[in-house]
């Protein structure tokens, strides 16, 4: 009988690989690597958690006019403001105060990356891995950095108040504990949340910062619900209710810094014309590779945003680009520089 070991299997796909360039058929290759990416790529986008990203088609795109620019236009509650985001990183995000927004879509590209054939021939892991673990990385971290700081420009240009008397003009609450999430900060985030009249979604934090939830006593938590801190309380999933990312990309979402996120049909859209796509060409012994997609992302309500800062010194830029810090924010242009102050740091 003869015994397959993942060794052995995994020799054999590579060689499946390897043989399929070699002969010309690098379609299928670029096909095994594409799916390879997409798999990874929602293991690996945050955003994509927070938004998960829909499938358009060219029936569904809208007349622009400016040729050269697929979008879809939506309608949107009346009293919201949206927000178009740039994956190009060029020019500035576009506002609009209609009662319809537009989805814009951008193409975003890895590096282009160059393999020795011969390289790939002694390799005891997937070598799928090896041609799309840079590709992934590249787009994934484009798209989170765009979606974080298309965020937080919504929320400077939105916050007007640091009181919850005004729930609809607060997007930023500071908590000071050392950077570590408590059961009383969790409340605030979230009350945040519900006297805009808008649901929770997602949380989305740092893994050091979520490891601080290992630090809440049960005393804290409560009698009954500490035996269900894991499944929630009344039926609800996650950590005390609610759902919870984490993301090892401090240089993004910084340690002892929580965002907090209405659910997608009150929050945006997060569309895709192409998802993440392989392209492979060789030249000789040389194979060239690199992805691309074509995704746009949405916010249309504002409402829908929340940032939850736990650090007990906040790291501030005012609107002449000058950086400061502080150990207490209150006042709206505190919270605003605050918010700048993180997106200085992405």
């Amino acid at each position: 009988m003869k015994i397959e070991t993942p060794e052995h299997s995994t020799r054999f796909i590579n060689q499946a690989f390897i043989s399929k360039i070699e002969n010309g058929q690098l379609k299928e290759a670029a096909d095994a690597g594409t799916a390879f990416i997409r798999d990874r790529m929602r293991e690996e986008s945050f955003a994509r958690k927070v938004l998960p990203p829909k499938l358009y088609g060219p029936g569904q795109l809208d007349k622009s006019l400016n040729a050269g620019n697929p979008r879809i236009v939506f309608d949107k509650e009346p009293d919201s403001k949206a927000m178009s985001m740039n994956f190009r990183g060029t020019g500035d995000h576009t506002y609009f105060d209609s009662e319809r927004f537009e989805l814009a879509f951008y193409k975003i590209e890895s590096q282009r990356f160059n393999k020795n054939k011969f390289e790939l021939l002694d390799y005891d892991f997937d070598i799928r891995d090896v041609l799309t673990k840079n590709s992934v990385k590249d787009m994934s971290d484009q798209e989170d950095k765009y979606f974080i700081n298309g965020c937080l420009d919504m929320a400077i240009s939105e916050t007007a108040s640091y009181s919850l008397s005004t729930p609809e003009a607060v997007h930023y609450m500071h908590m000071p504990n050392d950077g570590k999430i408590t059961t009383e900060s969790i409340r605030k985030a979230t009350s945040m949340a519900f006297s805009k009249r808008v649901p929770v979604g997602t949380f989305l934090c740092s893994s050091n910062t979520f490891e601080t939830l290992n630090d809440i006593p049960h005393s804290s938590i409560g009698a009954p619900a500490a035996s269900q801190y894991e499944s929630g309380v009344s039926g609800r999933s996650g950590i005390l209710g609610h759902n919870f990312i984490k993301t090892i990309k401090s240089d993004i979402i910084p340690d002892g810094v929580v965002y907090m996120f209405s659910s997608p049909e009150y929050f945006g859209v997060y569309g895709m014309l192409q998802d993440a796509t392989m392209f492979m060409k060789t030249e000789a012994d040389m194979i060239q590779f690199w992805s691309y997609s074509s995704v746009g992302c949405s916010i249309a309500n504002h409402k829908g945003i929340g940032v939850l800062d736990l650090r007990d010194t906040v790291n501030k830029v005012n609107s002449s680009g000058t950086a400061s810090t502080a150990t207490s924010i209150s006042t709206a242009t505190d919270a605003q520089d605050a918010l700048r102050g993180l997106k200085s740091a992405i």
